[in-house]
């Protein structure tokens, strides 16, 4: 089991003026002032999309989508915040069905983080607000909702059925609850595992592994095991993300690419370093690692044997979540969760009332190839690496060199001699030359550099493995 005490950025919900005009519509809308309305319900009147990504406005005003789901039959299931209530979408007909909740209280606002199917026809997902677990029978459209086992500050986040038991983890109240759904005179039973603390005699302790987290992860979110055994952990705080292999108990740090300028903007232009801020993880049917950048409009697929990374630029854009002024297609959507439903990568965008989709299965318009992805350096070292660039018969224009790393206090440099965007021809690859120098004073240490190029909707690079002697 991996431990952590930091906090986390996850947000709750917002709290309004009493002041602020509110102008009646009927809708779920009605729960935010009218000054509020852009920035909670969507700036934008339609959904959008790309060469690689859908998305689909829900009917219903200011829902706020959150936690997402499939069913067997290929559905698409998904939490409204803002209304108490799921909601689902047919991905064939392409037809939304709200599910009203006439045991929500009116006006309430909710977190809900977690979702998930239950074999026996139902859904079942979290409720912040007011401490709740809550069931959803697909059969007969009905809500019924348990009391959460909590704690002075606990919070019910994310959710998985397990067999017959319900998994939640209690986000503030650091322990995980197992709950059997199964009636009995007595109630929904459960049964709540604390937090290894440091030092503690408990006997169920000595039947858990706890490793300390390494230097760079500050805020562990998402976790993923992989085919290989190893574990991997999307850090909020930062751009980095992590695997851990129990074998070695060793920890690697990775990174995205910098997030682009039309997630944050910095018209003002205070943001020195910008972060993706990785969220949740997932591994897809092919052993890919899927993880949502929060900050950086972006849903990104690892290939942990490739170490290839493709980042997929969501194209809504909120922009009263960024640094934005009078840039247009500026700011975020605010990808809070995702699922995966064969090669679909489902996700849900809060803040602008869409649900989208991205599809793996469509080729990628260009490809990365580096002439070597491991190299070793004394310190006050520069090497050179070619960058090929390869065309899937598109011809592709402003194109991008991208770079960023892992290590510390500059202890890697990284340049190429492109210094502005270029065309890419459908018939012609190109290349560039890649430096990468360890600075004089690097300590020893093994470092990631992603290197690779980036148009407005695509991010595709690879990993480096640089080690300094």
């Amino acid at each position: 089991m991996l431990t952590s005490v930091a906090a986390s950025s996850l947000p709750r919900t917002p709290v309004n003026n009493a002041d602020d005009q509110i102008t009646i519509t009927g809708t779920p809308m009605d729960n935010y002032p009218d000054v509020q309305r852009a920035q909670f319900c969507s700036s934008e009147e339609s959904a959008k999309s790309n060469a690689f990504v859908k998305e689909y406005k829900i009917p219903t005003q200011c829902t706020q989508p959150l936690a997402i789901v499939p069913d067997p039959d290929g559905n698409i299931w998904f939490t409204q915040t803002n209304a108490g209530r799921i909601a689902k979408f047919d991905p064939i007909n392409e037809v939304f069905t709200e599910y009203n909740n006439t045991k929500w209280q009116k006006g309430t606002r909710s977190m809900m983080w977690g979702i998930d199917y239950s074999p026996d026809g139902s859904l079942w997902f979290t409720d912040e607000a007011t401490d709740g677990i809550w069931k959803f029978s697909i059969v007969d459209k009905q809500y019924a909702r348990t009391n959460y086992p909590k704690i002075a500050d606990s919070l019910p986040q994310r959710l998985s059925v397990e067999g017959s038991k319900i998994i939640v983890n209690d986000f503030t109240g650091n322990k995980l609850t197992f709950l059997d759904p199964t009636q009995s005179s007595a109630g929904i039973s459960y049964l709540s595992i604390p937090s290894p603390v440091e030092n503690s005699t408990t006997p169920l302790f000595d039947l858990i592994d706890v490793y300390q987290f390494p230097k760079g992860m500050t805020t562990p979110n998402g976790i993923a095991a992989g085919t290989n055994g190893k574990m991997w952990i999307a850090d909020t705080s930062s751009s980095f993300f992590f695997s851990f292999d129990p074998k070695t108990e060793s920890f690697t740090k990775y990174i995205t690419s910098t997030p682009q300028v039309s997630s944050y903007g910095n018209s003002s232009g205070v943001i020195k370093n910008p972060v993706s801020r990785p969220y949740w993880a997932a591994f897809n049917e092919d052993g890919k690692l899927v993880f949502n950048e929060q900050t950086a409009n972006r849903i990104g697929v690892f290939d942990t044997e490739s170490e290839s990374l493709v980042e997929y630029m969501i194209p809504s854009h909120n922009p009263n979540w960024a640094d934005c002024e009078e840039m247009e297609n500026c700011g975020l959507a605010q990808i809070f969760d995702f699922t995966i439903s064969g090669d679909k990568i489902w996700f849900t965008e809060w803040v602008e009332n869409n649900i989208g989709v991205i599809d793996t299965s469509l080729p990628l318009f260009f490809d990365v190839e580096l002439d070597s992805q491991k190299v070793t350096l004394k310190k006050g070292e520069k090497i050179q690496l070619t960058l090929s660039i390869i065309s899937k018969g598109h011809n592709i224009s402003n194109l991008s060199i991208i770079s960023s790393d892992t290590a510390e206090f500059s202890d890697l440099i990284v340049e190429n001699n492109v210094s502005d965007t270029f065309q890419l021809d459908s018939d012609t690859p190109r290349t560039v030359q890649v430096s990468i120098s360890a600075s004089d004073n690097a300590l020893p240490d093994v470092h990631k550099d992603l290197i690779g190029t980036q148009t407005d909707d695509l991010v595709v690079s690879k990993f480096v493995t640089v080690i300094i002697e």
